[in-house]
Parts: C-alpha cells; structure tokens; sequence
C-alpha cells in the first residue's frame, strides 16, 4: 500500500506541474482528447482567441468560431485531421501549419498551429505570426523597387522557382557563369552545378516555407560554361504570397573562389608548419637526450677528478680536467639556449610573472662571475637603483642579467669596468649593464638580435654561441619588457633592459647552508639506471658519503624487485629504461601501498618542458636532468635521508 501510495503522490506532483507549465507557457495551448472534446483551454489561449471553455466545448464548436469561411474551414480542417491522423499511426507530432483564424472579436490572426500527439489526444500550440504576415504584405508593395535594385546589384541574383527552375538573373550572375539571360532562364538551377558537389537546397522549399526558418551563408560549388570551378557564398530566402504559400526563392551569390583557394592555401601551409615544427621539437627533443647522455659522464667524472676524487690531481691536470669542464659546461649551455628558443617559438615557455627585488637577483649574479672577473683583472660592480623591483620571472631574469653581464666580461679589455646600475622611469625600471670594451663598428650592430650571429667573434679565442642576446629579446618581450644597447668604438657598450616597475616586496633572508654533505648521514639509495658508465659516476660519487649504501639496477622490473626486497630509503630512476619506463615504474610502486611512501626522483636526459612536467604530474619527488649537478643532487640526498 506504501508503494501505491508513493505512486500515486507523485503522480499527483507530476499533474500540478504539468497544470503549472501549461498555464504560465506565454502561448495558446488546448488539449483536445481522442473523441474531438476540448479538455482544457489555458489562460493565453481565452486571453489570445476570447473564446473560454464554456464557448467551445468540442472542435466542432471550434472550427465555426475560428473559421467562418466555410471553404477556407473545409480546407483547414482537411490539412489538420490528415496531419494528426499521420503523426498518429507514426507516433510523432504534428508540425507548424499556418492557418488565418478569427478570434472573437473578429480580427483574423495568422497562426502557426502545432500538435503533441498524446495518449487520448492531442495538445495543440498557437504561435501568433501576424505581424511577420503583414510585413511579408508590405514588402511585397515594394517589389518593383526591389526590382530595379536587383538590376542595378553589384553582387549576382537570381529567382527560382519551387522546383528549382531558374526564373530570372541579374548581370552580375551572367557573368560569373558565363552564360546569356536568355541560357539560363527556365534552366533548372541543378545544372550549372559542380557534379561532384550537387546542390541540395532546392528540394527542401515547401519543408522550409512550413517550417519559417532558413539556413544562411551556404557555399556551392558552380561551374562556369567553360568548365572552370566556381565556389559562390548563398544567402537566399523564400517570398510567400498573402496565403503563405511559395512564390519564389531570391538568391544573392558572392563568388569566393579566390577566397577559398587563399584559405586552402593558408590552411595547407599552416599544417605544413605545424608538421615542420613537431617534427623540430621532436628532434630537439631526440638531439638534446642524446647529448646530454654523454655530456652526463664527461661533466660527472670532470668535477669528480677536480674535487679529487678518488686521488688529489697535480695542477698541470687540474688545468687539463678545468678545460674538459669548461667546455662541456659551454656545450650544455647551447643545448639549453636552443631548447629555450624552441619552447618559445612553440609557444611551450612557462613563467611565473611575480614582484621581483634587484638586490637578490644583482647579488647572486655578482657572487656567480666575481672570480672569471677577477682572472682578467675587470672590475664588477653595482652603482645604484638594486633597492628596486620588477615584475618579472625571476629565474628568467636571472639568466638575462647573467647573460649580460657575462658578454660584458668576456669582450671587454683587461684591466677594464663592468657596471650594472639600474634607475626607475614613471612606471618602468630600467637596468643597465655598461663595459669599457672595444665597442660594436656601427655598420654591425643591425646585426647584433640574429640567431648564431657573432660579429666576427667567431674568428676569435672568445667563447660563445651567438644566440644569447636574442633568447634574452624573447624572454623580456614574454615578460612584457623590452631590451636595447647603444656602442661607441673605443669607449664600450652599453646593454640596457626594460622591465614593469613593481612594489617592494620584503626580501625573504635565505637560510644559512653548509655546501659540505654529512658525512653522519646514513641510508640506503637504490639507482634505477640501464647505462653502466652512468653507474659507474653515481658509484664514484658515493665514495664521498661512505655511510650511504649505494645499489643499482639495470631495468625499472630489477629495480621494482629490489625495492621491494631492499625498502631503500630513497629511488633514483632513470626514465629511459628497457621494457618499462621509469614513468610507469613510479605508477607501479604508487599502486603498491608497502612502496607507495618511498620517495622516487627522476634522473633523466630527457629535459624537455613536456616531459618535467609529465614526470612531476606523476608523482617524482623531483626531477634531475642530465648532466646532474653534483651538488644539487647530494643536497637532494642529504635532505630525504635526514627525514
């Protein structure tokens, strides 16, 4: 009885919201059931007609009222009972009829009736279209003007008929298909079309006239008497007569051939781009893992052998392992700068705009190049403005001061001055960085902005690869700021940036740091690694932290087996692996809940934006490029193993 109950409550529920609907919908409604009773009228349709329940009771009180024509009632009543008997053997609805009905005053009404087939009757719609009815009439009145502008048109016309037969044409039209008025004239439209595109519009003017609607901005494609393609944008409508039945169809033709064929060749050369440019990144990709395997092992086992490990070197070999050092660290810097550009061309570079204080960033870039100044005797200093702040991304600024300054030492003069001022103009913070060098010839500096462009450097035992400037005029504009210089031969250069000013923000004090590792710091690390050489390094490098266990693995399912067995208390994993990737290695210990908690971080060659970002996302403690900062990486141990 509960269950009967609760049906019949919402039953109930379901019929007030219905009579809700069905009241406040701002149209005629009626229901009618099965035997021709008129159920219900809602307050529109008394409102709209006059007429309430008690007037019309039945349809056959309805159809007098509405129709006192006793012709034009036949007709309508034809039309409706063969539509409603249609939409009921096929279980559908009726749809818009257009009738002129006379309300209860005697003003006759253009409606478009529809009907809801329902299970004992039908609910019928009214949506009132007098109005557009009476200005179809005017404009109608206006047709010979019509006319003459037709004549007159720029753009090509012409007329159809209800079965698409060609009933006039402009000039216009003539000429773009290259045929005389009297060729085209009573010629079905079907037949100046391209066969392979054929035009579908004309069979659907009487469902169009019913339904009132039609579609716009419709491309065709034509063909010109000689053969050629055309390609015409169609915007077009159906005149009706005062009985709303088909006169004729107007079509405007614009001919976008042109057009079209400039989109298709913008379209094509833009996949060509965009092919040109993943098959780049792909190589980019593919050139820098593959350097920056190898460059791994010469930087690793370099900065081993000058740290002197496993034994002290004598100076004539600390010279011979700093050159092999520099020069990799120069190389690593290319690789970098180029996978800069890319990113930025590609639209992948990532910055975190932010209030950035001078005074830290000036700081750290002193500390960074105050010996290579000193080996050639330069002095380096900041003359004023580092209490101010930008907005900026700081690493990126970093790089472009570093980037800046670095040009200024190494084509300056011995004995010389590198000066880094910065000043605040309105709203923007200017920093400076001016050298007493040789100077740029005027006749080159339009040159200076060009990728791998050295102004005769090149020929020179100065270092350098001739992009930095232009990676620091792309940074600065995706920071929103602006870079130029001005040289005078004999006197020096200065390389200035523009920046957005910023407020002052309080500079955190950085914690004090021991760059020396505990050596009390016990624990156990396992590296997931398929190169030996690469091993090899690690090994030589946990020589230094001798109460750290060091095990490694040549695969990620070797590696998955002794983490499980070992429980080290920290994972190094190469992404790279044979059979399974690191990635997926990470997944499988994250879906174990006994390794779920060891901390994983990534050491890859693989340094691309993408592919950091993937490795983060997945759930790496962090992610370690190749070539590994030594000292970064034994901080990273020294920091999970004191945990």
């Amino acid at each position: 009885m509960s269950r009967q109950k609760a049906n019949e409550a919402e039953l109930e529920e379901n019929k007030a919201l219905f009579q809700r609907l069905f009241e406040r919908l701002p149209m005629p409604l009626g229901v009618v059931n099965r035997h021709g009773r008129i159920v219900e009228l809602n307050s529109r349709f008394i409102q709209t007609f006059g007429y309430n329940n008690a007037e019309v009771v039945t349809l056959d009180d309805w159809w007098p009222l509405a129709f006192p024509d006793p012709v034009y009632r036949q007709q309508a009543m034809t039309i409706w009972e063969d539509a409603l008997s249609n939409a009921q053997e096929n279980g559908s609805d009726i749809q818009g009829l257009e009738y002129r009905i006379t309300d209860k005053r005697g003003k006759v009404r253009t409606m478009v009736v529809s009907g809801i087939t329902l299970d004992d009757g039908f609910l019928a719609t009214f949506f009132d279209v007098t109005e557009r009815k009476e200005a179809e009439q005017t404009l109608q009145a206006s047709e010979s003007r019509f006319r003459q502008l037709v004549e007159n048109s720029p753009v090509a016309y012409l007329a159809l008929d209800i079965s698409g037969y060609i009933l006039d044409a402009n000039d216009k039209l003539c000429q773009m298909l290259g045929y005389h008025r009297e060729q085209l004239l009573d010629r079905h439209f079907n037949e100046v079309d391209d066969p392979g595109h054929p035009i579908g519009f004309i069979d659907h003017f009487i469902d169009l006239q019913q339904m009132g609607s039609l579609p716009t901005g419709q491309e065709l494609h034509l063909r010109h008497q000689d053969g050629r393609a055309i390609i015409a944008l169609l915007e077009w409508g159906i005149q009706l007569d005062v009985e709303g039945q088909f006169v004729q169809c107007h079509c405007v033709l614009h001919d976008i051939s042109e057009r079209k064929q400039m989109e298709n060749a913008l379209l094509e050369a833009k996949m060509t781009a965009e092919n040109a440019n993943s098959a780049k990144s792909m190589f980019l990709a593919s050139m820098s893992h593959e350097l920056r395997t190898p460059l791994n092992v010469i930087i690793g086992f370099a900065e081993l052998l000058n740290s002197g490990e496993p034994e002290p070197l004598s100076e004539e070999q600390k010279e011979s392992v700093t050159y092999i050092l520099k020069a990799g660290r120069q190389l690593l810097t290319l690789v970098n700068d180029v996978l800069d550009l890319a990113r930025i061309e590609s639209g992948k570079l990532e910055l975190l705009i932010e209030p950035v204080n001078l005074q830290g960033i000036l700081d750290d870039v002193l500390a960074t190049f105050k010996r290579q100044a000193a080996q050639r005797h330069i002095e380096l200093l900041v003359a004023d403005g580092a209490q101010l702040s930008v907005l900026a991304d700081a690493a990126r600024l970093r790089q472009i001061i570093q980037n800046l300054v670095s040009n200024a030492i190494k084509y300056n003069r011995e004995n010389g001055r590198v000066t880094i001022c910065c000043q605040k103009t309105d709203d923007r913070v200017r920093i400076c960085v001016e050298d007493t060098g040789p100077g740029i010839a005027e006749n080159l500096q339009s040159e200076l902005f060009q990728p791998f462009q050295r102004l005769g450097a090149e020929t020179t035992n100065i270092e350098g690869t001739g992009i930095g400037l232009v990676l620091c005029r792309y940074l600065l504009e995706a920071m929103h700021g602006n870079i130029g210089f001005s040289s005078q031969l004999g006197v020096g250069s200065q390389f200035w940036l523009e920046l957005p000013s910023a407020l002052a923000v309080p500079e955190a004090l950085p914690a004090p740091t021991d760059t020396r590792f505990d050596l009390s710091i016990q624990g156990r690390v396992l590296y997931v690694e398929d190169n030996p050489v690469h091993i090899s390094l690690l090994k030589q490098l946990f020589h230094r932290i001798p109460k750290v266990e060091l095990l490694t693995a040549g695969s990620a399912h070797e590696g998955l087996r002794m983490i499980r067995e070992f429980a080290p208390d920290l994972v190094l994993m190469d992404i790279s692996l044979p059979g399974m990737s690191g990635l997926a290695a990470l997944k499988a210990l994250k879906a174990d809940p006994l390794t779920a908690h060891i901390p994983v971080v990534a050491v890859s060659a693989a340094a691309m934006a993408d592919d950091i970002k993937q490795g983060l996302e997945t759930g790496f403690l962090a992610y370690l490029t190749k070539p590994l900062d030594i000292a970064q990486l034994l901080d990273l141990i020294a920091k999970v193993l004191l945990k």
